[in-house]
């Protein structure tokens, strides 16, 4: 009866899981961007766990099996990418990923090379998954929630917390899994373990049912609205008096400016001024925003030629920045290039 159960759920998450990648494909903004790349890598990698640890296997040690472990191996690397893809705008696939995922791909395939090898020991590598598994855990979750104070998407941020009590919740579910099994059954434990990935699975799906994609992944296609609405009285009154705080008194100057610093300084609520930058200005993060202005007083900085000989740190520093590595990074990200290199490309006579 619970085997039966066990194989109900795999295949309810599997039905899902495909309906979320027709959705993302139909989504040609979506299926051309990483996240949405990401996601149907993630979905699909899952599937094949659910089918390579199923009770669908005559012979468990099979060559079947043995190729759809090593297929489901990156399942956990493609999660991980696609959660800093939701929760960061400016994600890419840099070097330090690929290397770290590919490390991490190395020590799953020789996993399953010892599992299903009858002369070598099971388990051998196993506190080094552990290791590296935490790891990347502790990474997903410390991104995911160093982000919240300044995202301006409503809805990601709101689902900020979820996801940590769901990233927390299936590493507490695996450990507790690897402990109880031998005395729970492996069967039972894995069956609780997807019964809690159904109800996930069928949160996302209800939303996709919609035919809203954007609800899951926040906007996350490169898209520029046509369609946003024009600004009300009030909110054409708060737009003036931010205009004012940043352009006029440039509150950006200041290093540590949080939105509820900024909105009480304006005497509005938090999530008005959160929502009023996201939708009337088209930012998705606060900081971007804050950059967007920073970069704009350091440009004028390095195109002075009386300040040519002041450092670049000095002006990092005047612009609001905390460190000169942000401040580099957002500057090449607004301009291609380092803030050196602008100030040497200025014809000075």
């Amino acid at each position: 009866m619970l085997a039966s159960a066990d194989l109900l759920i795999r295949g309810g998450i599997i039905a899902l899981l495909i309906a979320l990648t027709l959705n993302i494909v139909r989504d040609r903004g979506l299926r051309i961007h990483l996240t949405g790349r990401l996601a149907i890598g993630a979905a699909g990698s899952f599937s094949i766990y659910l089918l390579a640890t199923s009770a669908l296997f005559a012979d468990p040690q099979g060559p079947l099996r043995f190729s759809l472990r090593l297929l489901e191996a990156p399942n956990l690397i493609l999660v991980w990418w696609l959660i800093l893809a939701l929760f960061h705008d400016q994600f890419r696939l840099t070097t330090p990923y690929l290397v770290a995922g590919g490390a991490y791909l190395a020590l799953m395939i020789g996993e399953r090379i010892i599992e299903f090898s009858p002369g070598l020991e099971a388990g051998r590598l196993q506190p080094l998954f552990f290791v590296a598994s935490g790891l990347i855990v502790g990474h997903a979750v410390f991104q995911v929630l160093s982000g919240r104070d300044g995202d301006l998407v409503a809805g990601r941020r709101r689902a900020r917390l979820p996801v940590i009590f769901a990233i927390l919740a299936a590493t507490v579910m695996s450990v507790l899994g690897t402990n109880l099994a031998p005395t729970l059954g492996q069967v039972w434990v894995q069956t609780l373990g997807l019964a809690c990935v159904l109800a996930v699975c069928l949160v996302i799906c209800q939303r996709l049912t919609r035919l809203e994609t954007a609800l899951v992944f926040f906007d996350a296609a490169p898209a520029v609205r046509t369609d946003a609405p024009p600004p009300t009285h009030k909110q054409a009154a708060m737009l003036t008096r931010l205009r004012h705080l940043m352009d006029d008194e440039q509150r950006f100057l200041t290093p540590d400016l949080t939105v509820a610093a900024l909105a009480r300084e304006m005497g509005v609520g938090e999530h008005t001024l959160r929502h009023l930058i996201n939708t009337q200005l088209g930012a998705r993060n606060f900081s971007s925003f804050l950059n967007g202005y920073r970069v704009a007083f350091a440009k004028t900085r390095l195109e002075t030629p009386e300040l040519r000989d002041r450092p670049v740190t000095t002006i990092a520093m005047e612009a609001g920045f905390n460190s000169l590595s942000a401040f580099n990074r957002a500057f090449k990200m607004a301009t291609g290039q380092t803030p050196t290199g602008y100030r040497k490309a200025q014809n000075w006579r």
